[in-house]
Formats: C-alpha cells, structure tokens, sequence
C-alpha cells in the first residue's frame, strides 16, 4: 500500500513539473513573437529601443526560471536533484552484487550450523519424566523427594519444548533459502546487460527485496524462539528453582541413595544410563546456545543491510547500470541455494549419531 501511495505521489508530482515547464515553454514562445512584433516596431520608430526591449526579454525570462524553481520548492522536489539524475549518467551501483553477497553469507552460515538432533533432545524428556514417575511412585519411601519429582518434571517439559522449537527451525531455515533462491531468479528474469534501471521500473526491485527482508525476519524470529527455549532448559537444569545446588549431580547422587530400594522394582542399571544420558545431552546445551546467539547476531545485521537496500531503491538518486556481473552473480547464487536448502533440510537428523552412547545401550 505504501508503495502505492509512493508512486501515486511521483506521478503527481512528474506531472505537475511536466505542466509547469511547457506553460513556461508557451509562455517563452508567445512573448518572443509578441517581441518580435513590438520590435519591428520599435526598429522602425525608434531604433535606439531595441536594447531596452532585449533587456526586458531577459528579465521576463529570468523571472520565468525563477518561478519554476519556486514551484518546485513548494512540491519538495530539488531541481537539481530531479533534472539531475536524469541528465547524469547511469552509474554501476552494487546494489544487486551485494544482495548477492548476503545471501551467499546466510546461506553459509546456515549450512556451517552442527547441533544436537531435536529427537536426542526430545529423548531427553522422556527419559526425565520417566524418572520422575519412578520417583513419584514410590514417594512414600523417601523423605525428600518432592523437589526431586519437581526437578525432573520440569525438565521433562523444557527440553521436549525446546527439541520441537529446533526441529520447527529446519523447515524455516529450508523454506528461507528456497524463497531466496526463487527471489533472484525473478531479478534475473526482469534484467539484461547494459539495461539501465530507473524510477519507472524500481518498484518491482524493492518488491523483491521486500519479500527478502520478510523471510530473513521469519528467520530471524523462529532462531529467536529456539534461544528463548535453550534459556529456559539452562535454568531448569541449574536447580536453582528448586533448591538444588549442584542440578543434575544432586539428582545422581538422590538416586544412588535409593538404589536398593529401587533395585528389587526396577532395571537400576537402566536408570544410571538415563542420568547419563541426561547430563551428556545437557552437557551441550551451551555449545547450541553459541551457535544460536551467534546466527542471531548475524541474522540482524543482514536485515539492517536489507532494510538499507529497500529505502536505496525506494529512493533511488542515481540510475542503476545494469552489468554481466550482476548477471552471473545473481544466476549462480539463485541455482546454489536450492542444493543448499536441500542440505539444510537433511540436518534435522544429521547430529543423531555424533552423540556418545553409553557402552551395552543395546543390552537393554
């Protein structure tokens, strides 16, 4: 709608210029044959007049250029900034090369990501609540289980939200490097060397790199979500909301103690490599919470250079030369980034196997 309104606002003003310079054009043409004829005139009566009368077409001329540069003025429109940069020559503005070199940027970083499978960390809820319900079971034999049964109830629950937040952010990061992908295809298509770009065909540019900018942001927002997750998993693995000093270590050390009234009800040997298995897992929630904050840094700084480039064309100064370069950078990164997106696709369980098992996992 903005954009709309934009290029209403341009035409408007396009012609409002263009009515003021052909009335000043009239009126030139009018004044030099009413000159003429009052010169003639003049020449036959009173030769000595004519200088005065080629002063006064002076003047009325200036007064003419005066009043055209006035009216602009009050439409906001700079005079040389408008007849300029339609007189000046097209320039090879970056603005495509560049665009280029962000996505090439994101879509390595995305590719470079190496985290924990969401299925090993989703494992890790299952494996927590059923701790916690062995526990719980048997509640009337211990004394200070409650905290115990919170503990790991609690980070049942986080983890399980924190594996679907990652495994939602595959299918995002896929989708975000398809839509890119797709977006520099239609530039290519709508560009041809030495083609010379300028207000009259920019709208459908600042479209594109619009659509760019919203699916970075989505992007952005979904790792966003992740982060929020690793943070809530951080604290409930700490203890510290339920007075557990040492977390995990104080939850082994309670089931040790109660190995022999467990060890007639259930496979002890089974839940030692539950604990585990927790605590490896949990052992890599700050190497996640990295990589995250650290696309999170970068995913911002590409949307600032993008917000950038959508006022550049929404307000473009100069002509934009199309070149072969841009071309070739643009064809070659439009055709990368959907075998990239295939990639990222496939590392929702690329990590499974690189976490270490407890030896005799299989004997269970």
């Amino acid at each position: 709608m903005s954009n709309d309104k934009d290029t209403n606002s341009n035409n408007k003003t396009s012609n409002q210029i263009n009515d003021l310079q052909r009335k000043c054009s009239d009126i030139s043409i009018n004044l030099q044959r009413r000159f003429s004829d009052v010169s003639e005139c003049v020449v036959r009566r009173q030769p000595q007049s004519v200088f005065s009368l080629r002063a006064f077409s002076i003047i009325v001329l200036a007064i003419t250029i005066i009043a055209l540069c006035y009216n602009m003025d009050l439409l906001n429109i700079s005079p040389t900034k408008h007849f300029g940069k339609h007189f000046m020559p097209a320039v090879d503005l970056p603005i495509f090369r560049n665009l280029v070199k962000i996505t090439s940027l994101l879509s390595g970083q995305l590719a470079g990501l190496s985290i924990t499978a969401p299925s090993d960390i989703m494992r890790c809820s299952f494996r927590s609540s059923s701790l916690a319900h062995k526990v719980a079971y048997n509640q009337h034999l211990f004394n200070d289980s409650v905290e115990m049964v919170k503990y790991l109830n609690d980070l049942s629950d986080k983890t399980f939200d924190l594996g679907q937040a990652i495994e939602k952010m595959y299918p995002t990061g896929e989708f975000t490097l398809r839509v890119l992908g797709k977006e520099l295809s239609f530039i290519v298509d709508q560009i041809q060397p030495d083609q010379v770009l300028t207000q009259k065909n920019i709208v459908f540019f600042e479209i594109r790199y619009r659509m760019i900018l919203k699916v970075v942001t989505d992007l952005r927002d979904r790792f966003q979500k992740v982060m929020k997750e690793l943070d809530e998993v951080y604290i409930a693995y700490s203890g510290r909301k339920y007075q557990l000093k040492h977390g995990m270590n104080d939850i082994e050390t309670f089931f040790n103690r109660i190995a022999p009234i467990l060890d007639p009800l259930y496979d002890t040997e089974r839940i030692t490599r539950d604990l585990a298995y927790l605590k490896r897992i949990m052992g890599q929630i700050p190497n996640i919470r990295n990589q995250i904050s650290y696309l999170l840094f970068e995913f911002n700084q590409h949307r600032q250079v993008l917000i950038w480039y959508c006022n550049e064309w929404d307000q473009l100064q100069r002509r934009k030369l199309v070149t072969l370069e841009d071309i070739e950078d643009l064809v070659f990164m439009s055709n990368r980034l959907d075998s990239i997106a295939d990639i990222f696709k496939r590392k929702i369980d690329e990590n499974t196997d690189l976490v270490i098992r407890i030896p005799n996992l299989s004997q269970n």
